[in-house]
């Protein structure tokens, strides 16, 4: 190991950049697109049944609280439908890519707007066109599909997109936005900083079916993206090409922190630490505790409610999990063994990262 003579420094936020609005249209407030109602996904939602209510069963209360991550999945149904509608894609399953990205801009626009109705006493949203389409007992679904878009959408639980300015700033500071999103926004799309929202900027589009139907993220663009790229996108990528400058980010915050004097995280601790927010310390010359070395130690940090989605480690350094070291700026590259400064999941690198990770120094 070499002597730590310059600065490490670890800076973990688990990130995204979204907007969204459904494919009915959602239409936004009078803001800069930064002042969420909840400024983070909630634990449950009310939701007002204006459309669709021959779908459910009768007796049906059709003003209902909904846990949070039910009403997510039931507005990527709604949104989404069973297949691509339009494009060259029509009739064919949406991609999981496009499935993960509706969940996020879903539950973005669903925390950003989770009072906007008054009605009998309570604070909630509709189910129609003016809000976003939660239809979970869609008749078109069959019972497999149905379960794909539930497994897939809670795979997502608590990913949400924020913005902190063009800049990311240190500690990061993003606010929940209100994520536009339509079926399609044309080419180049459309742009929304004259209302304030700087995260709705013009970009190309070239996966385009012919048409814009409004802004921000683009469903039937990205399934093309998808499909058609022979990097094949993924939904991270999708949502921070519509949303410029934006962040994913995680509800959970807080972490454990277990110290080891050796590169190994293993034997015996000298201690640890319960840490509140994001993993982004400045440790100079010295170390994150007085019981550990200034050189030579380990440190793992770990949080069971954390979710990480559908992450390789090679794709790390995209979520925004990065340490930096040496001169600020420079980021330590990603890799699969334990190397100076690289964080790395515990239990395998492909599927699902797991909700521990090492930083060996």
């Amino acid at each position: 190991m070499p002597s730590k003579q310059t600065i490490w420094r670890i800076s973990f936020a688990l990130m995204i950049t979204t907007l969204l609005t459904p494919m009915y249209g959602v239409t936004a407030q009078t803001s800069n697109g930064t002042y969420p109602q909840c400024v983070t996904p909630p634990d449950t939602i009310n939701v007002w049944i204006v459309v669709f209510k021959n779908e459910w069963p009768v007796g049906t209360n059709f003003q209902m609280g909904v846990v949070f991550e039910d009403y997510v999945y039931g507005v990527v149904m709604g949104e989404l439908g069973p297949v691509v509608p339009q494009g060259p894609y029509s009739g064919q399953a949406w991609s999981d890519q496009v499935l993960q990205a509706q969940s996020v801009a879903a539950r973005t626009w669903g925390s950003y707007y989770c009072a906007k109705w008054y009605s009998n006493g309570g604070y909630g949203v509709k189910n129609g066109d003016t809000d976003q389409v939660y239809r979970p007992n869609r008749t078109d679904f069959g019972a497999a599909t149905k379960q794909h878009y539930i497994d897939v959408s809670y795979a997502m639980r608590d990913i949400h997109v924020s913005y902190d300015g063009l800049l990311v700033q240190s500690p990061y500071d993003g606010k929940l936005l209100d994520a536009q999103y339509r079926r399609d926004v044309g080419n180049p799309s459309m742009s929304w900083t004259g209302s304030g929202y700087d995260y709705l900027r013009s970009v190309n589009n070239p996966y385009t079916i012919g048409y814009a139907d409004g802004l921000g993220w683009a469903q039937t663009p990205s399934q093309r993206w998808v499909r058609e790229n022979d990097q094949r996108a993924s939904w991270y990528q999708t949502l921070v090409h519509y949303y410029t400058g934006v962040s994913m980010m995680n509800r959970q915050s807080g972490f454990n922190a277990q110290y080891w004097n050796n590169t190994t995280c293993t034997g015996t601790s000298v201690g640890g630490a319960h840490l509140l927010g994001e993993i982004n310390f400045d440790w100079g010359a010295g170390s994150p505790d007085p019981r550990v070395s200034t050189d030579n130690f380990c440190v793992e940090f770990s949080n069971a409610n954390v979710n990480f989605p559908y992450c390789t480690l090679a794709n790390f350094r995209h979520m925004h999990v990065n340490i930096l070291l040496g001169p600020p700026g420079i980021k330590a590259q990603s890799t699969s063994g334990r190397q100076n400064g690289t964080y790395q999941p515990l239990n395998g690198v492909l599927g699902r990262m797991k909700t521990s990770t090492q930083l060996v120094v």
